[in-house]
């Protein structure tokens, strides 16, 4: 195959494993109760008039939201609609990471990064949540979208000339590079954190002229002012960052600290970093065989030696590819970074690896597609190829021709995530109808009883509807607001006894006409459930001024809803 046809071929391979992603997943890539529905609906509540922050809490910087309110004021805000969002973001991610992996290591390299997400993060199904078409965040699929953006225009910004007759060129680079990187840390804080370093990465390697400098400190002097005035009410009011964006009670709460150590694999370090290490020390011993077969040539007819090699490099990526070669880029990428600093600063690999330390911070010893790796796991996807297929050829440890023989890991690995997306998803054929469109679900009894939900509330027609402990999706689904600033009662958001007390007074100054208590497993967060171990005081308030509508108490899901009274029972 000719190098014009494999550049044609790529994109096409990429193209159609990508429908075959999205067919899998299609109207089934939502949960109806955690976290999903979080963005929907309070994208509708923006467009009617609702300001972030002052009338909604939200844990998160207000470029996903806004966003997303903006589209559906355009298209909708159908499940379908909104798929389509996050299928065009998805599309946007993989052209970035094309792009870049064939900027600094070629067009096999671009080939495999994209493969890597298409089949492992696009629809990825370790937890529902964790795919492009209904994140648990939008904020952390479009401000990966912009990171990457921002990476690849401040690449193209540093490679390019900068004389009198190409003078516009590196200006326009580097100013979508500051608008992305901007849109980036104002869509999650931990992509503030990566942009910020990053750039100071690229002006300290790289070097920026001091006049562009100062265009960056303006735009985020602006941007910080703006979010400023429109959130805290002035240009100064800083306040609102730790008021309504890192509040204490949040950040404070032992169940938010117990999350994100899960998150983050502290809680189990030596576990993790025990499996990180396996798994750096497999990807040597596979650049090790390989180095070997490169150097051993066939003296007559079979080689037996060179037999044995290809045997046991066989062995080694089947067990890579069922092990944990992603943890074990934690190491590999840090030592990268330090033998890079050595020998070639200015080396675009050196700023790839620098991006994404800076990326996954929060998945530090979880470094998996899995979970919240399903976005955050990118910038080590172009590590990872630029690495294979770029840097280690380029050090003669093996040739472009062997370097080949690392396709079947990845091949194996993007089969084994799309089989086993089609295992999951292939679970979700129950129906559940809405006003939003119909959407399937893995549990017979949660699809029964949010039907029969949906239409006793369109029968109903309350005109504020609130959902707890979670289940903000249903307001989104039916199309009821809730008349309180939160719409989430789990742990590390309510179970301070300031919030408690706080949501408490809400609801006797703006109470609800309807209130639907959900059943939701809490034991991620070490709780035992709503009312049992935490929000007891909430929980009795309910109970004590609201009687029961209507009930389903199923094998696999519970339901009530109730109301104050006023309406009669079904």
């Amino acid at each position: 195959m000719s190098s014009r046809t494999a550049r044609l071929a790529a994109p096409l391979i990429l193209a159609a494993l990508m429908l075959l992603a999205f067919s899998q997943a299609r109207g089934k890539g939502i949960d109806p109760i955690i976290d999903a529905g979080r963005d929907l609906y309070i994208a509708g509540r923006i467009l009617a008039g609702q300001t972030l922050y002052l009338d909604l809490v939200y844990y998160y910087p207000p470029a996903g939201p806004y966003l997303l309110a903006l589209y559906a004021s355009l298209a909708g805000s159908s499940l379908f609609a909104f798929e389509l969002f996050g299928l065009a973001i998805a599309l946007g991610t993989l052209f970035a990471l094309y792009a870049i992996a064939r900027r600094v290591a070629g067009n096999l390299a671009a080939f495999v990064c994209g493969l890597l997400f298409v089949t492992l993060n696009f629809t990825g199904a370790s937890t529902w949540g964790a795919n492009y078409l209904f994140p648990y965040s939008q904020g952390t699929t479009i401000g990966m979208m912009f990171s990457l953006i921002f990476l690849w225009a401040m690449l193209r910004y540093t490679d390019t000339p900068r004389s009198e007759g190409n003078a516009s060129r590196p200006a326009m680079l580097f100013a979508l590079a500051i608008l992305c990187g901007c849109i980036a840390a104002m869509s999650k804080l931990e992509y503030a954190l990566s942009v910020f370093v990053t750039f100071a990465a690229f002006v300290l390697l790289r070097g920026v002229p001091v006049r562009h400098l100062i265009a960056a400190a303006a735009a985020a002097v602006f941007l910080l002012a703006g979010t400023s005035w429109v959130f805290g009410g002035s240009p100064i009011a800083f306040g609102w960052i730790g008021e309504r964006l890192l509040t204490g009670s949040l950040l404070e709460a032992e169940s938010t600290k117990r999350f994100y150590a899960a998150v983050s694999g502290v809680s189990e370090w030596k576990r993790n970093l025990g499996l990180a290490a396996a798994g750096a020390a497999g990807t040597i011993l596979v650049a090790a065989l390989l180095a070997a077969v490169e150097r051993r040539r066939p003296r007559s007819g079979a080689d037996s030696l060179l037999i044995l090699l290809l045997a046991a490099l066989s062995v080694a990526i089947w067990a890579l590819s069922h092990g944990h070669f992603f943890r074990g880029w934690f190491l590999l990428q840090i030592a990268l970074c330090v033998f890079l600093l050595a020998r070639e600063r200015r080396s675009p690999l050196l700023l790839l690896a620098i991006f994404s330390i800076a990326s996954t911070v929060r998945i530090a010893l979880n470094m998996t597609p899995d979970w919240y790796g399903f976005a955050l796991m990118l910038p080590v996807y172009l590590v990872i190829v630029c690495t294979l297929f770029g840097l280690l050829p380029s050090l003669r440890i093996y040739s472009e021709r062997t370097v080949l023989l690392w396709l079947p890991l990845f091949f194996i690995l993007g089969a084994e995530g799309l089989l086993e997306q089609r295992e999951r998803y292939a679970m979700k054929r129950f129906p559940v109808e809405t006003p939003r469109g119909r959407f399937f679900d893995a549990n017979p009894d949660r699809a029964r009883a949010l039907t029969e939900l949906l239409q006793y509330i369109e029968k109903r027609r309350p005109r504020t509807l609130v959902v707890m402990p979670e289940g903000v999706s249903i307001n989104y689904f039916s199309g009821v607001p809730s008349p309180l600033s939160r719409y989430a009662f789990i742990p590390p958001e309510t179970s301070a006894p300031s919030v408690e007390q706080e949501t408490i007074e809400q609801l006797k100054r703006t109470p609800p006409e309807l209130i639907v208590i959900v059943s939701r497993d809490m034991s991620e967060f070490g709780s035992q459930g709503f009312g049992v171990d935490y929000n007891k005081a909430l929980h009795r308030h309910v109970t004590d001024s609201y009687v029961v509508e209507r009930g389903w108490v199923l094998e696999r899901f519970q339901m009530l809803a109730m109301g104050r009274g006023g309406a009669s029972s079904q």
